[in-house]
């Protein structure tokens, strides 16, 4: 909670809020107009308005992307040792979350990194299940909740930067990334939190089936259909002679027209 509460502090604004303190003038300039104007010659509008809100809502390109207590108290260790050893999957997860962001942002493969993050949640998966029929088998299971909680903790910034490197407009960027979250943590949170019941300890096989099903269809597949649908969007786009463009719209119009602009490409992991 405390380090959350600092995300107020710590997390970067716009150049425009900086201070200059840290940066030459010239430096500072370059900073601001290089974000201004990084998708063309006329800057988006960057007020909020309720269609931007709408217009991320119905986007498509919005909806395409464990009670872990329970889970470790079912391999034999008391409710207070329970909640004990729940941090240190956690801990392994925060420097494997950071460490896809570096390699995402490094080579620009969102999709690639959606698949690798629900890889190893998935292998975790497939250790972790079998195990649970085995009680002589708790440190292995205890070691699969490692790559479950990584891999699906690794997921969130392939996803978030995702969605926002491919919407131009700042407020319906906003919006679409906002939404994306609450309509995730909502139906996330709310399978998350029934599909281990209680009678079924501690093998769960009803939920294990359900979750596999949700990561293949709405993980894995949710990427690849995503992935491929981001592409045909930009070979489409490839088809377009040039001279047909040449003067069609003004640099108003371009604007507005945000990532749905001929000239635009959308960054879809090639």
């Amino acid at each position: 909670m405390f380090f959350g509460l600092l995300g107020f502090w710590l997390c970067v604004d716009f150049p425009e809020s900086w201070s200059s303190r840290l940066f030459k003038a010239d430096e500072m300039k370059f900073l601001q107009l290089r974000v201004k104007y990084q998708d063309g010659p006329v800057s988006p509008d960057e007020e909020f308005r309720w269609s931007a809100f709408w217009e991320a809502v119905k986007d498509w390109k919005t909806y395409v992307n464990y009670t872990l207590a329970t889970m470790v108290k079912s391999l034999g260790y008391s409710s207070i040792k329970a909640q004990a050893l729940t941090a240190p999957p956690y801990v392994f997860a925060f420097f494997c979350v950071i460490a896809i962001a570096i390699y995402s942002d490094k080579y620009r493969c969102r999709a690639r990194s959606l698949l690798i993050s629900y890889a190893v949640g998935t292998t975790g998966i497939v250790i972790l299940w079998p195990c649970l029929y085995h009680q002589n088998l708790a440190g292995v299971s205890y070691f699969a909740l490692f790559l479950v909680v990584a891999g699906y903790n690794m997921q969130a910034p392939a996803v978030g930067s995702w969605l926002g490197t491919n919407v131009r407009n700042p407020a319906k960027r906003a919006a679409a990334m906002g939404w994306q979250s609450t309509f995730g943590q909502l139906l996330g949170g709310t399978i998350g939190a029934n599909i281990f019941i209680t009678k079924e300890a501690p093998t769960y096989k009803s939920g294990f089936i359900i979750l596999l099903v949700l990561v293949m269809v709405g993980g894995v597949g949710a990427t690849i259909a995503n992935w491929y649908c981001l592409r045909a969007s930009n070979l489409k786009k490839d088809k377009i002679p040039l001279e047909e463009l040449e003067g069609k719209y003004t640099e108003q119009q371009l604007s507005e027209m945000g990532e749905y602009s001929p000239y635009f490409r959308i960054q879809d992991d090639n």
